[in-house]
């Protein structure tokens, strides 16, 4: 059995704040003027690239340190892709190590699989997408936690009244490749 994380609000993936990433994996940045900076593997393999204007910081990473197999008596699970996006409010002292997630304000982990159970000839591929938007941030001194599901954190209802995410104007958002 493969499982996978259901409908939850995702933490934010602190293993790929870019000060520990890149430090973690060596990894060379290389400035291409009107801001953009490659992000290189020690062996000069582009990875990813920075983008930063007036207002935002944005990190595009295609992890290939961690794509891997896992394998079991029964099933098969090949990671085909892993990319980070993460966007950040430019601050004061904004450099591209970013090292905390003060001032982010969106974030996405896509991973792809081919997924198979030993007995099926075929894999059939899995697309999962974590997102997070940061619209507001409050600090409080307490919490309901009758409120809240003891299992997800997700609120016990929401005030949704559309699925407005399938026609949202945003910045950063869009659909994912396997839904076009």
């Amino acid at each position: 059995m493969m499982i996978f994380k259901i409908s939850r609000v995702s933490p934010p993936p602190s293993e790929y704040l870019p000060k520990k990433y890149f430090k973690q994996n060596k990894l060379i940045l290389a400035d291409q003027g009107n801001g953009v900076v490659n992000i290189l593997t020690k062996d000069k393999i582009k990875i990813g690239t920075i983008e930063k204007d007036s207002n935002f910081v944005t990190y595009f990473i295609n992890d290939i340190y961690s794509n891997r197999l896992r394998k079991s008596p029964k099933y098969e699970a090949n990671q085909l892709k892993f990319e980070i996006t993460l966007v950040f409010k430019i601050s004061n002292n904004s450099n591209f190590l970013v090292e905390n997630f003060d001032n982010l304000v969106y974030s996405k982990i896509y991973r792809q699989f081919d997924y198979r159970y030993n007995s099926d000839k075929e894999f059939t591929k899995i697309n999962n997408v974590e997102e997070i938007f940061v619209e507001n941030i409050q600090f409080l001194d307490s919490v309901d936690i009758d409120n809240f599901n003891d299992r997800f954190g997700f609120p016990q209802k929401n005030n949704y009244e559309t699925n407005f995410w399938e026609k949202c104007n945003c910045k950063f958002y869009y659909l994912p490749p396997f839904l076009f």
